[in-house]
């Protein structure tokens, strides 16, 4: 993961293609008579980011991604924003989304998008006075508890096999036990049917990346065939096979770079069992 801003992430193929910051503070000039004013520092200025994305139909549908970031500005959702590294940046809003559509079809479908978001530093804390503007739901809003990073989908299905492989483990003892405790044994075989329906339900949503992986993996075998090709020209110097071997490799890597994309992006879309 590079960024997430909510629950949305940046990944994989969906990375930024620019994301920048603005830091700045402000300072009051004071007029002074026959003089040059003075400045005084009088606080931060909310920081600002901009991230531009594209959204291709090669791994996601582009006008999905785009409303789901345009249903946070519309409701003014206030978003957390994390980056890859950990880094905890603090909580903004989407003030503004433009966007481009770099590419389209006759019938009028976008199959490209180029967005840039501009999101705005939400602050609520104040020194010496209260905010009580019209955008706040009180004078004293709550403090929201930073959201974590997303767990990644191969993970989650462990986790809900292992628990349910657990609560099964345990039936077993309870129901080896002189004294049985019917009440107990049946929440844990609700718990473990609860776990092993998540994971079934998690892996059918693998479907579409299985198919996709499938088509990549005859890409990277034929990328393999054209660049041992080359090799082998290379290392008797047979000119004419070695261009003809570099040709077949170009082709290859074409087609391999459009197989791999929609498996990369798999991770970082709203496929992977959401």
């Amino acid at each position: 993961m590079f960024l997430q801003l909510g629950d949305y992430i940046f990944e994989g193929i969906k990375l930024p293609q620019s994301w920048a910051g603005s830091f700045a503070t402000n300072y009051a000039q004071i007029p002074i008579i026959d003089g040059k004013p003075v400045i005084q520092k009088t606080g931060e200025k909310l920081i600002e980011f901009d991230i531009t994305a594209e959204f291709r139909d090669e791994f996601c549908t582009p006008a999905d991604e785009v409303e789901t970031l345009q249903l946070s500005r519309r409701n003014g959702e206030i978003l957390q924003l994390t980056g890859g590294d950990g880094v905890n940046y603090g909580r903004y809003v989407i003030t503004d989304i433009s966007i481009i559509n770099v590419r389209a079809s006759d019938n009028g479908y976008v199959s490209a998008i180029q967005a840039s978001i501009k999101l705005l530093e939400y602050n609520t804390t104040a020194t010496t006075v209260k905010q009580t503007g019209a955008a706040l739901e009180s004078s004293s809003p709550v403090e929201e508890t930073p959201l974590s990073p997303l767990v990644p989908l191969p993970a989650q299905i462990s986790n809900n096999i292992s628990s349910g492989i657990v609560k099964s483990n345990e039936i077993n003892t309870r129901s080896n036990n002189s004294t049985l405790n019917y009440s107990r044994i049946s929440s844990l075989a609700t718990e473990a049917v609860n776990a092993f329906d998540a994971a079934n339900a998690q892996v059918e949503s693998t479907e579409k990346v299985i198919y996709r992986a499938i088509a990549l993996q005859n890409s990277l075998t034929s990328a393999k065939n054209a660049a041992q090709a080359v090799k082998t020209a290379s290392d008797i110097q047979n000119f004419t096979d070695l261009m003809t071997a570099n040709d077949n490799l170009s082709i290859a890597v074409y087609h391999l770079k459009g197989a791999a994309a929609p498996v990369s992006a798999f991770v970082g879309s709203r496929e992977g069992g959401k």
